[in-house]
């Protein structure tokens, strides 16, 4: 939808082509044959051709600039508030902490790992993300917030990391930041606003079936994502376009209840 939201109005930016090449790829109409009246022919006059109607819609030069320099200051806007972001994204994988994670952690992360079939993932800790999230798709690194190294239950920690990791098995990072570049150049438009917060809700919903279907029942994920968000540190707004994390859609409620609702299918 987000593709054809953009692909649609960008063929308009292509000439139709001109009456006079479609005049040469249709048939042409069969010559009728001169009449003759006694000895002179007469030859019939072919039937002129319909005139060609006129663009219903007209806009002046002047205004053509000047709406043309406006979206150009819109894309620049735009592509600033994407690059800032990344800045941000590549300084906050610069920052994090290179500590291997202690025993009982790595032995979760090596069951959500074979879990889900996931060998490529580095997970470090930062104290400046609020919630985890997951930097990167070919070698992509899982940032879990510092007060989780201080968790002490089980199905928390899993809940965390098996999320993240369903986002790398996803590629989610990627096609978060191909969605943005599509969003951007019509993001004035509210149905796009729509369709992108759609995108989200529905990656993190997906995200959550596959953790209840191969690492945890549903119940348990559901109260470990409720610990998360009550335990997460104030919401920041660092970077939020480039990365994908456990709590991006905002729509806690509606994962729980769609979780609860859900018959357990934990393989």
């Amino acid at each position: 939808t987000l593709i054809l939201c953009f692909g649609l109005p960008a063929l308009t930016c292509f000439s139709a082509p001109s009456p006079t090449s479609f005049s040469r790829l249709s048939p042409q109409p069969p010559v009728t044959p001169p009449a003759r009246v006694g000895s002179a022919r007469i030859f019939t006059a072919a039937p002129l051709a319909a005139p060609q109607s006129a663009s219903p819609i007209s806009i002046d030069g002047n205004l053509a600039l000047a709406l043309g320099a406006l979206y150009f200051i819109f894309l620049s806007t735009r592509a600033f508030k994407l690059l800032r972001p990344w800045q941000q994204t590549q300084a906050l994988a610069r920052s994090v902490s290179a500590a291997e994670p202690p025993g009982r952690l790595q032995t979760i992360v090596e069951r959500c790992q074979a879990a889900l079939g996931i060998r490529r993932a580095r997970l470090r800790y930062s104290a400046m993300v609020p919630v985890p999230i997951t930097i990167g798709s070919l070698n992509p690194l899982v940032i879990l917030p510092a007060s989780l190294s201080r968790e002490t239950e089980a199905n928390v920690l899993t809940a965390a990391i098996g999320h993240e990791l369903v986002h790398v098995l996803r590629r989610d990072y990627a096609l978060n930041l191909v969605y943005e570049l599509i969003y951007s150049p019509l993001s004035f438009h509210p149905a796009l606003w729509l369709v992108r917060r759609h995108i989200k809700q529905t990656r993190e919903l997906r995200c959550d079936e596959l953790v209840a279907e191969r690492l945890l029942e549903a119940a348990a994920y559901a109260r470990s994502l409720v610990h998360l968000a009550s335990s997460a540190l104030p919401a920041s707004k660092r970077a939020e376009p480039l990365t994908v994390g456990t709590n991006d859609a905002d729509i806690l409620e509606v994962r729980v209840m769609s979780l609860l609702r859900k018959p357990n299918r934990m393989c």
